[in-house]
């Protein structure tokens, strides 16, 4: 019983460890040409990711872009994030996401995409990542 001396609690509860990575196919780019994206959302486990999502806002200067869940057999208009559903233990999903360089852009263009579910994640620092793209002069 909790608050006795010596007396400890222990509650062993679903949760799911989801992460993802970001592969860019692109090192130097320029106005209007194609950065491709290679998102991959992993659930570690042990229990089943419920609701999981993927969200990538497209940053400042990537215009046009578009997603596909097939290999890129069929694109999509990107929406900013998509709706993965569950992810069973050793589960992966891998997005395909494609813009063109448009007007606006500094020196690099960062992207930045999380992914999270409704089931507990005890580690959340492998829910981010990003990929950069250099500007070419």
């Amino acid at each position: 019983m909790p608050g006795l001396p010596g007396a400890s609690c222990c509650c062993e509860f679903p949760h799911a460890d989801i992460s993802i990575t970001i592969t860019v196919h692109t090192v130097i780019t320029a106005p209007l040409c194609v950065i491709n994206y290679t998102l991959t959302v992993i659930n570690a486990g042990p229990a089943i990711a419920f609701g999981t999502v993927l969200e990538d806002i497209p940053p400042r200067g990537l215009c046009n872009v578009s997603y596909s869940t097939d290999g890129g057999c069929r694109w999509r208009p990107w929406a900013g994030w998509l709706r993965l559903g569950s992810l069973d233990p050793g589960g992966c999903v891998t997005v395909l996401l494609r813009g063109t360089v448009c007007g606006g852009v500094g020196r690099d263009i960062v992207n930045c995409a999380q992914a999270y579910s409704s089931t507990v994640d005890l580690n959340q620092q492998n829910n981010q990542a990003f990929a950069t793209v250099e500007l070419g002069r």
